[in-house]
């Protein structure tokens, strides 16, 4: 490898020879050529009469007068893709283009398959780069192609896509280069000149292909110079490995902070630019270090570009909930118009927040509702709110109300009415999702950066240009070129549909790759920034201080392989010069060697030796070792010798006493190495405490629960009235009591700190109703077909066939009206549901025909302490002189008359397990409603006028389903039983009113199903409280007397 100056002479040799001549720089990208105008001005080199230009550049200036007389418009490289994405999925080509993922390319399909994006791509690049070396569809031999059948295939798409663009007025980056070349004089030799062309300048290492090289050729009548961008090679090569890109660029900046080197001193070369600017940025960001990036960062990298892609997303995989809700969590989709919140004026920072405060409460609104996924299921949820809740005033009414049911309807109404909704059997195409998305990012997508403003650019330019391209093609009709027996290649996908549409997801998934190959924020180097570039684009900057990353074997050279349609022998026979993939591999490594031409200071060389990922070693690049070489003189160094000579790699925990560059890197380094003078931390974890409190509160809490004593990481806190509910007066259910006598730390958690667990349902394809709703229905059926006994006076009346048939109508008609709440995810999911609904109410209606009992129904559902009625006061110490008043709140499923008093029912729609115990009456206070239900039911029976002194003799479950095989599991009512309540409820109430919430020492029979179980370490938080109960902590003794209420 040359480590020398090229014979070819400087640029500002060049221009000063000839100071009066007109010269175009030509460069690959207009970046380059103002940085190394930049350079020339540093030198004192005037450049006025220099105009950097690109091909692309000078095409467009030559082509322009041309294009304005034929009314051509040029196509982008996103409206020449959706062409050739149009022709082959409505089958031009046949077979070659829709074959299966795995087929050898040389053998066409046996039956109709659609195109992998992937394929449409790599054809589009194949038609571009024949068309870039002048080929046309006419100059195209299939005989030059292996099999010729491909090269016909090929033949029939190019003259398709030609066209096409010919139909809609339109000529892509090659025909615009096709028409200067066509336009530049063409008699002009290598030698001949006119006095007033331009010199064209061409720097070392820009690789001019096909019609480039003509087009310089005849814009510079002959008139071409190539120079040497640089001077000659850096003056000093130093070299250092890491154990992964993050260690690799974290030592970059070790070295330049250590060396007080200014930021704009700096280039970082990558040979892989793409993928260590995502580290660099990820990295610098956090540091609040300045960095350009020459080749830009993917659109993922701002809020608008994520904003975009979650929408995407959200409509490919079936509309979920936790998609959108994160990106509204995230503020990449924020309801209302789009901010730009980086150019506010002062006193606009609050209103930002309040947005993203509002944002944040329709997802967490969004994720607790019970829409889930589906398009359906969010129409029903946002017409359901409508007919609860008609709108006052626009529906777009902002949150202050503090109804985010109302936001989160007006937002999801709008975003629907934006979202294609195609017919059954019909499709969309990609200009309507396009337009869709290019809404979505004008109204939902927020600015807080430039970056974020380029993307949103970026964005739409991309999108607007969809849009016409899709209106253009759409005017003049259906792509032509292609045969009936084409098009019957394309089989189900162009069915019954206009040609170029597909399902909506499948669109938003072609979109969505399109979008994400999206780059923004290329910039130049800047004053106070460092730079990071490609191999191609980077040393132009000259910047003294070179770091060139990613000399590792498989990014440099890399591996080079054949394209996919365009063989190796297919270029070779081919006319216009196609490189072959070994030529692409030479300029690939010849581009490191015009990197070294142009850079002038210090170069420091470095690779990854370690993959994190595949946790394996990995090796040098060969240019590396070569560098190595010729750097120390040692011609005959292998990489054992590199090896030693590079030592120990660097990691993301310096070695040494580097300057740390953040605050995780400084205590890391701290713990592994100690302070100056090799004396290490006395006691690291002090520091650390001091440094990060969250960390100190956590090894606190650790120490108290692994004491004897309950403290209050165990769940003992001060006692205070209001934990009591005979003191606040608060009214309590059954399920809060026997909450209580499970899991005070349960309790604790849900009804002191009030901290409930999310309802968030989840996709199940196979699943309509979930337990909780499927039982609530359930319910609403039996009430209803009682109610209609009870009111027709036959509640006691033998059950007859009338009854039967009038269940089965009352539980289909109910089941159509959840559905319209909560639309299925499959019409056969539903009937299957809806079958199994009105076998569970028949068999509800045959339990009632054989009861035995004499019990006739007389209340239904009814509440007490909520929904305006009254709670019930429970008197637990007996004494008028001093009561302990506990107020009830629940609701009654049923109570029977029987003949010797009454019966209270709980229903229940699952197994019966848990209550099946006869001898079970209380269990240790977890099963207290029905003795609680028998005294709130004789209140309400007095209440109600029905009976005086009504008593009731058996309160239970009634297990309602086939699962529970429709048992009656009932507690008999008795003066002793009722004595023994109320002393477990004393006992359990003294817990709550002393503030010992630790787990009972038998709770961890309940954490599997516990929602609780990650906010305490379920199974181990109890064994710990065991351990204490057993080491003679007094406040856990008395459950072993409130077990004993069985």
């Amino acid at each position: 490898m040359e480590l020398t100056p090229r014979s070819w002479p400087h640029l500002e040799e060049i221009l000063r020879q000839e100071p009066g001549r007109r010269y175009v720089l030509l460069v690959r990208s207009r970046p380059a050529g103002d940085q190394m105008l930049e350079r020339l001005a540093r030198q004192g080199v005037s450049w006025a009469n220099v105009r950097v230009r690109t091909p692309g550049d000078l095409a467009l200036e030559l082509a322009a007068p041309e294009l304005a007389r034929r009314g051509l418009e040029r196509a982008t490289r996103g409206q020449s893709l959706y062409l050739v994405d149009e022709l082959v999925r409505s089958g031009c080509g046949g077979g070659w283009f829709l074959r299966r993922a795995g087929q050898p390319p040389n053998l066409a399909p046996e039956a109709p398959a659609s195109p992998t994006d992937g394929l449409v791509r790599a054809v589009h690049r194949s038609l571009m780069e024949l068309r870039l070396h002048g080929l046309s569809a006419a100059s195209l031999d299939p005989s030059a192609f292996s099999p010729p059948a491909k090269g016909e295939a090929l033949a029939r798409l190019l003259a398709a896509y030609e066209d096409r663009l010919a139909q809609l007025s339109l000529v892509d980056e090659p025909g615009v280069l096709r028409l200067a070349v066509d336009q530049a004089p063409s008699d002009a030799g290598e030698g001949a000149h006119g006095e007033d062309g331009p010199l064209c300048l061409v720097p070392a290492g820009l690789e001019l292909l096909g019609l480039e090289r003509e087009l310089v050729r005849r814009a510079g009548r002959g008139r071409v110079a190539r120079f040497a961008p640089g001077r000659g090679g850096p003056r000093t090569i130093g070299f250092f490995h890491a154990t992964g890109p993050e260690a690799e660029l974290r030592s970059v900046l070790r070295r330049v902070l250590a060396g007080g080197v200014p930021l704009d001193q700096v280039e970082v070369v990558a040979t892989d630019g793409a993928a260590y600017a995502e580290v660099l940025h990820a990295l610098a960001v956090p540091m609040g270090i300045p960095v350009t990036f020459a080749g830009g960062l993917g659109i993922e990298h701002t809020s608008p570009g994520r904003g975009a892609l979650a929408y995407l997303d959200w409509i490919i995989g079936g509309y979920p909930a936790g998609v959108l809700a994160r990106a509204l969590a995230s503020g990449d989709l924020a309801p209302g118009p789009a901010a730009t919140g980086f150019t506010q004026p002062s006193g606009t920072a609050s209103a930002g927040r309040r947005a993203g405060d509002r944002a944040r409460s329709l997802a967490d609104r969004l994720l607790e509702s019970p829409i889930g996924w589906g398009r359906e299921r969010y129409r029903a949820w946002v017409d359901g709110h409508r007919l609860r809740r008609p709108a006052r005033g626009g529906h777009g009414a902002s949150g202050a109300s503090g109804e985010p049911d109302r936001d989160l309807a007006a937002f999801l109404e709008e975003l629907l009415a934006l979202t294609p909704d195609a017919a059954p059997g019909r499709g969309v195409g990609m200009g309507g999702v396009a337009r869709a998305l290019h809404r979505v990012v004008t109204r939902f997508t927020v600015e807080r950066s430039p970056l974020d403003r380029g993307g949103r650019a970026a964005l739409l330019q991309a999108l607007e240009g969809l849009e016409r391209i899709a209106a253009r093609a759409a005017g003049v009709g259906p792509a032509g070129g292609v045969s009936e027996a084409e098009a019957a290649v394309a089989g189900e996908d162009t069915a019954g549909a206009e040609l170029g549409t597909e399902t909506l997801e499948r669109v938003a998934g072609r979109l969505r790759a399109w979008i994400a190959a999206l780059r923004v924020g290329q910039g130049e180097p800047r004053p106070g920034t460092l730079h990071l570039a490609g191999l191609e684009q980077g040393g132009y900057s000259g910047r003294p201080h070179v770091f060139l990353v990613g000399l590792d074997e498989g990014r440099f050279p890399g591996r080079g392989g054949q394209d996919p349609l365009l063989l190796e022998g297919d270029r070779s026979r081919l006319p216009g010069g196609l490189p072959l993939a070994g030529e692409r591999m030479s300029a690939h490594r010849k581009s490191l060697q015009d990197l070294l031409d142009r850079l002038e200071g210090s170069l420091t060389c470095s690779y990854s030796s370690w993959d994190p990922l595949n946790a394996q070693e990995v090796a040098p690049s060969a240019a590396l070792l070569e560098l190595f070489r010729r750097s120390s003189g040692r011609a005959d160094a292998d990489y054992s010798a590199l090896r030693e000579a590079l030592g120990p790699p660097d990691g993301v925990v310096p070695a040494g006493a580097p300057p740390a560059l953040d605050r995780s890197e400084a205590w890391l380094a701290a713990i592994a190495v100690g302070p100056p003078e090799s004396r290490r931390l006395a006691h690291p974890g002090e520091g650390l405490a001091r440094a990060f409190p969250l960390l100190a509160a956590g090894q606190e809490a650790a120490a108290a629960r692994a004491s004897d004593r309950l403290t209050p990481h165990d769940g003992q806190i001060e006692p205070e009235a209001d934990l009591d509910p005979r003191r606040t007066g608060q009214p309590v259910s059954a399920g809060r009591l026997e909450t209580l006598a499970g899991c005070p730390l349960r309790y604790f958690f849900r009804y002191v700190l009030e901290v409930a667990p999310p309802e968030r349902p989840q996709l199940d394809p196979d699943r309509w109703l979930d337990p909780l709703s499927r039982g609530g229905l359930l319910h609403q059926i039996y009430r209803a077909f009682l109610e209609e006994r009870i009111g027709s006076g036959r509640a006691g009346a033998p059950i007859d066939a009338a009854d039967r048939a009038r269940m089965g109508e009352l539980a289909r008609d109910a089941a159509g009206e959840m559905r319209l709440r909560v639309p299925p995810p499959s019409e056969g999911v539903f009937e299957r549901e809806r079958r199994e609904l009105v076998d569970e109410a028949l068999f509800f209606v045959s339990l009632e025909a054989g009861r035995e009992d004499g019990g006739v129904p007389v209340l239904l559902e009814r509440a007490f302490g909520m929904e305006g009625e009254p709670p019930v006061e429970l008197d637990l110490a007996g004494d008028p002189a001093r009561p302990e008043v506990l107020r009830l709140l629940g609701r009654i499923d049923r109570i029977d008359r029987l003949p010797d008093g009454y019966a209270v029912w709980d229903y229940k729609t699952g197994a019966a397990t848990r209550y099946e115990s006869e001898r079970t009456h209380l269990d240790g206070g977890r099963q207290l409603q029905p003795v609680l239900y028998a005294w709130a039911a004789e209140a309400i029976l007095r209440r109600a006028g029905i009976d005086p002194d009504p008593q009731v003799r058996r309160s239970g479950y009634l297990m309602t389903s086939r699962r529970g095989r429709g048992q009656r599991l009932d507690r008999p009512q008795d003066p002793a039983r009722r004595e023994a309540a109320r002393a477990l409820l004393r006992r359990l109430l003294d817990v709550a009113a002393a503030g010992t919430f630790a787990p009972a020492p038998d709770a961890d029979r309940q954490c599997p199903f516990c929602d609780y179980r990650s906010a305490c370490d379920g199974p181990e938080a109890v064994r710990r409280v065991r351990a204490k109960a057993e080491a003679g902590e007094a406040r856990l003794a008395l459950w072993e007397e409130v077990r004993r209420y069985e």
